[in-house]
């Protein structure tokens, strides 16, 4: 009995010792799991300063380089109201690329953005998003004139990769008028500024917070500028952004194609289904269309999401019938226009008049073959002979009646070897092969 307990309270201490571990782990070393950190020579700073942005231009592409790599990435700013106004002032047009002596925003060089607002129902809002051709790590810059004026509060909401990742916020300045919780920022008190107007001309902090997305790999940011008071103000309402921006090159893995499905609808349309992880540098998708599996040609194209952070799915239909073969490839274009195909599928279904087609003998000894054809209304066929090299050698027509059809194709000219014969009733096509023997 008195070894049992001795045992008991052996594990129960050995059980204490693990969970304080493991508690200690994450308070301590943890700490430095989750919460990574970016060294500073692996970012490199984006030089407002150098870069040209048209005043009142609300979408802008740069290219950038990468560290260590010598390569580079596209950023693109696109900038919209959600509200209706203006971005403009009676001195000012933005969006602009706020600096030097005349800083209006903040205490450098960052996105100056005015909004004024043209009625009185919502609060104003300005979206503004960052895309990046490639996914970019340790992303972080700074947000500034988070303020209040009257009774115009600014708030700001900000998040990474369409929603997916937060970052961390961090109040600057050493008499903050402005708090964070998360991902959002509001301004706070009864004014800011040097003279706590909300004015921040000449540079001063009113209101100014640090986003940090850290080691995270980014496709896009995107943030939610709102002045919760709906009332226009003569002055507009604005804004710096990504001041101070940095950021980071990323070791990406190869883009996969997961799945490539086709499949058809209740009216007989196909509809195309595919699914990619790890996805970047893409332009476009192709979709490619083929009757016989030889001829292709091109039927849609779409633009790439560039998710690398997200299994990205896409969904498309085709506003066409599927014939009794069909087969589709899809081509991936990447930024740089090198064409890659990716996958081939096929999926059957006559959705037009041909519901029998067939030929006969096969193989041929002689100089002649059969085609027998039931359709479900007359209607003429086209009927070409497809040599092996893709080259037609024969093309006629014949009138087709409800229903069986049988005709005799000459065949005593042809070289020995194998043929398509294409029948082609309106918009459909069907292929059979034949072997001519000698």
């Amino acid at each position: 009995m008195i070894g049992r307990q001795h045992r008991r309270l052996d594990e129960e201490w050995v059980l204490w010792v693990a969970r304080t571990l493991v508690i200690y782990y994450l308070l301590f070393l943890g700490s430095n799991v989750f919460a990574q950190s970016c060294p500073d020579d692996v970012k490199l700073d984006m030089e407002w300063s150098e870069l040209h942005w048209m005043s009142g231009s609300r979408y802008n592409t740069y290219r950038l380089p990468l560290p260590h790599s010598g390569d580079s990435v596209a950023i693109t700013f696109q900038i919209r109201s959600l509200h209706p106004g203006y971005f403009k002032t009676a001195s000012l047009i933005t969006p602009f690329i706020d600096g030097g002596e005349g800083q209006h925003f903040g205490t450098s060089d960052d996105v100056g953005i005015l909004f004024t607002g043209a009625d009185e129902k919502d609060a104003n809002i300005v979206e503004v998003k960052a895309y990046f051709s490639k996914p970019l790590s340790c992303v972080s810059f700074d947000i500034s004139d988070i303020d209040i004026a009257g009774h115009h509060r600014d708030e700001v909401i900000v998040f990474g990769n369409d929603s997916t990742i937060l970052p961390t916020l961090k109040v600057l300045g050493e008499d903050p008028v402005v708090s964070v919780e998360r991902n959002r920022a509001l301004a706070k008190g009864t004014g800011s500024g040097r003279s706590r107007t909300g004015a921040s001309y000449g540079g001063d902090d009113a209101g100014s917070v640090h986003v940090d997305f850290s080691t995270s790999y980014i496709d896009s940011v995107t943030i939610y500028y709102l002045d919760n008071d709906p009332n226009p103000q003569s002055g507009g309402r604005g804004i710096g952004l990504f001041g101070n921006f940095q950021y980071g090159g990323t070791n990406l893995r190869p883009m996969d194609l997961v799945t490539f499905e086709v499949e058809r609808d209740d009216a007989c349309k196909p509809i195309i289904k595919w699914m990619t992880v790890h996805e970047h540098g893409v332009e476009e998708y192709i979709l490619e269309y083929s009757y016989d599996g030889f001829n292709f040609a091109e039927a849609a194209r779409w633009h790439a999401d560039n998710s690398y952070t997200d299994t990205v799915k896409y969904e498309k239909s085709l506003d066409r019938k599927l014939n009794e073969e069909n087969y589709f490839r899809l081509i991936k274009v990447s930024n740089d226009e090198a064409a890659q195909m990716l996958a081939l599928s096929s999926v059957e279904g006559s959705c037009y008049n041909l519901s029998a087609v067939n030929i006969y003998p096969n193989p041929s000894h002689r100089d002649f073959f059969y085609a027998e054809i039931d359709t479900k209304s007359a209607r003429i066929a086209d009927v070409i002979v497809i040599d092996q090299s893709g080259k037609p050698v024969m093309k006629t027509q014949y009138e087709l009646k409800e229903g069986k059809n049988w005709f005799k194709i000459n065949s005593r000219y042809f070289a020995p070897g194998v043929y398509h014969v294409r029948f082609v009733v309106d918009e459909e096509i069907v292929t059979r092969m034949i072997s001519i023997m000698s």
